[in-house]
């Protein structure tokens, strides 16, 4: 077994970074609900907006404020799917075996008719010595059907997103605010038997991001707004894998890694009027490093030889954000919105492992030092449009639709984010019992786009025994999200 018992996924999930559930709020693994207020309008004033709950999308917004400020909310996420397979296929190695095998290779029991002396130079005794010039190129047999369950339902669970920002005013014209947010998360699960069980078994994101901001308002109609970020990311990624011969159980493969990264943002607001407000902003991406292990586990043939864990580092880049916004005021109870959000999804291009322990899980034989997955993701940019209406001094409405393309590729799409474009419709409103408590509610709609799942890929890619996984399958799925936060001056 030459280079590495990798599945291609074990490696690229080591990131499809790839923990609530990451398809169903926005575009892959993105999560937008850090605003219950900016729900109620499908976040699109988010950018022109004034106080500690815009603050994560633009740092100006707290600018303008002349009182300390705490916001906190929650966001609960239901979401409801299937992914179908439509025809997935396995094409294992063809293997000639005359020999009769002895009982010291783990997985096979006594008397079992030899399985690989006949394929494998430097069998003896029944000890596997492989070298990289001794293995043989084995031809593939002709593909067969994945097997197991052929519907996963609602793949991702149930979950919550809190935020809370605080933020006061130094000077009348400087202010400091600190935010926390977890902006990149999704969880997908898949049971053992699932027809994706060579592509994903869990794949589990926690990222949590805290945001410092400095505004200065340089004078009454702009304020320019700036701070750095620090960015954690905790991640899991599972996934079974077929053994030489279709008789012996799967194994499995499972990637941990964690890492802490540094950024910055920045943006300002123009306020040329009491009727108009104009905003831009940007957030740096990270490139993360996750420190952690690979282990390969649970396999009862051949394969068991390999049973493992080695120290490994997951590389790969998380997306900057653009963000541009307009809200006008035609009249004094009634506001107008549109945000234009550009996401650097193309910096998601490639997920590197560097493997720490190559060359030491069986004598002679070698692990490739780095893995290399490309990704194919694509930048893309959304559409928001929304209103505010102040029904009366203690009640505000809003409501809000929102357009959210995929920045996932329809010739490659796997099945740990299996994401499709999406309509998202919004209503909300904010009860203030007093001039400094705000109580917002919001609730969306959430429509996907049925997609295909869509990846060729080689398991255990540079040994002896590649095996072509073909994943043809359709996700559909829609879900709907319910939040509530509070907004206190003091």
């Amino acid at each position: 077994m030459s280079k590495h018992l990798k599945t291609r996924l074990a490696v690229s999930a080591a990131v499809c970074a790839v923990v609530s559930a990451g398809h169903a709020f926005a575009g892959a693994f993105y999560i937008q609900e850090q605003s219950v207020k900016g729900m109620g309008r499908a976040y699109s004033g988010e950018s022109t907006d004034v106080g500690a709950s815009a603050m994560f999308w633009n740092p100006a917004a707290i600018g303008r404020i002349e009182d300390k400020e705490l916001y906190t909310g929650a966001a609960g996420i239901f979401v409801t799917g299937e992914v179908t397979d439509e025809g997935s296929t396995l094409q294992r190695p063809t293997l000639n075996i005359p020999a009769v095998l002895g009982t010291s290779i783990p997985g096979l029991p006594n008397g079992v008719t030899g399985l690989l002396s006949g394929v494998l130079p430097g069998l003896t005794n029944g000890v596997l010595i492989p070298t990289l010039e001794s293995l043989p190129n084995i031809p593939l047999q002709p593909a067969l059907a994945v097997g197991g369950n052929s519907t996963a339902k609602n793949p991702i669970p149930k979950s919550i997103v809190p935020n809370f920002a605080f933020a006061m005013p130094l000077t009348s014209r400087l202010s400091l605010g600190v935010g926390i947010n977890a902006p990149f998360n999704a969880v997908t699960t898949y049971d053992g038997d699932s027809w994706v069980r060579y592509n994903a078994i869990k794949s589990r994101f926690l990222n949590i991001n805290m945001q410092t901001a400095l505004a200065y308002r340089v004078t009454d109609w702009l304020s320019v707004g700036g701070g750095g970020n620090i960015d954690y990311f905790d991640a899991t990624f599972s996934q079974m894998g077929p053994d030489l011969t279709a008789p012996f159980p799967d194994g499995k493969i499972e990637v941990k890694g964690e890492d802490i990264r540094y950024g910055w943002n920045a943006g300002f607001q123009v306020h040329p009027g009491d009727r108009l407000v104009v905003a831009g902003s940007y957030r740096s991406g990270y490139k993360h490093e996750l420190d952690g292990t690979v282990a390969i586990y649970g396999f009862q043939g051949p394969f068991s030889l390999v049973t493992s864990q080695q120290e490994a580092t997951t590389s790969f880049s998380t997306p900057w954000i653009a963000t541009a916004g307009v809200t006008a005021k035609p009249t004094r109870k009634l506001a107008v919105h549109a945000q234009v959000q550009r996401f650097g999804w193309s910096d998601f291009d490639t997920v590197t492992v560097d493997l720490k322990g190559a060359g030491q899980l069986l004598p002679g034989a070698l692990l490739p030092k780095q893995i290399v997955v490309n990704e194919f993701y694509k930048d893309t940019t959304n559409v928001a449009v929304g209103v505010d209406y102040q029904a009366t001094k203690w009640l505000a409405l809003r409501a809000g639709v929102q357009k959210d393309p995929t920045p996932t590729n329809d010739q490659y799409r796997d099945a740990r984010v299996p994401d499709g474009d999406r309509m998202i419709y919004s209503l909300g409103a904010t009860v203030t019992p007093k001039r400094n408590i705000n109580l917002d509610l919001g609730a969306s709609y959430i429509k996907l786009k049925d997609s295909v799942i869509h990846a060729d890929q080689t398991l255990y890619d540079g040994t002896a025994f590649p095996m072509e996984l073909s994943l043809r399958g359709r996700s559909e799925g829609k879900g709907i999200v319910i939040g509530g936060g509070a907004r206190i001056a003091f």
